[in-house]
């Protein structure tokens, strides 16, 4: 077939395709989120000046050995420093029940720390971290974390314990967060 004929056929093609692939859902406008967890931080107090990053680490399991520290499933380093809020969201390989959701603190020319968490995710009156259940290929939405900046002072606050009061003998021994000793376990800064 030659001429106009070959040009009304082939038009109509192509428009059918994009058609049926918009009304499928085919082309949707951005990339989804994929398997996850999303949701905000809630800054309470002052942020201290010698801040140098926050980050968002998910953990499958609470951490019952030193080892257990670097098993981290998935983070997010790209926190604003000095916002009251911030919206996050970790990617995760694999479904599954990740069982502590922490908010780290590291400041200038100093290293991660176990002593220099701010938040864990926890529900009302738990007294433990609560599980978060991620399905393949899905977001869990609404993860929401209040952080207590006052805790990196050593404020006595009933968050400390809720985060890490099951933490082993070993783990509470650790040097804090303004310690010059290298933490191995560090997720990269993001930026």
């Amino acid at each position: 077939m030659h001429g106009p004929m070959r040009k009304f056929i082939y038009i109509p093609a192509v428009l059918l395709l994009f058609w049926s692939c918009d009304i499928n859902h085919g082309l949707d406008v951005g990339p989804p989120d994929g398997t996850g967890i999303k949701g905000t931080l809630f800054f309470n107090g002052v942020w201290p000046p010698e801040t140098a990053d926050v980050a968002v680490a998910v953990y499958q399991k609470r951490p019952q050995t030193l080892a257990d520290f670097f098993n981290i499933a998935g983070w997010d380093t790209t926190v604003t420093i000095g916002a009251s809020r911030y919206e996050y969201f970790v990617p995760l390989e694999k479904p599954g029940t990740y069982e502590w959701i922490v908010v780290a603190w590291r400041p200038k020319e100093g290293f991660w720390s176990f002593d220099s968490l701010l938040g864990c995710y926890h529900v009302g009156n738990d007294s433990l971290p609560t599980p978060v259940e991620v399905r393949l290929g899905e977001t869990t939405k609404n993860i929401d974390i209040q952080t207590h900046l006052d805790l990196v002072r050593g404020a006595n606050l009933p968050e400390r314990n809720i985060c890490t009061g099951f933490l082993s003998p070993l783990s509470a021994g650790l040097k804090p967060a303004r310690s010059t000793d290298r933490h191995p376990g560090r997720p990269g800064s993001g930026r």
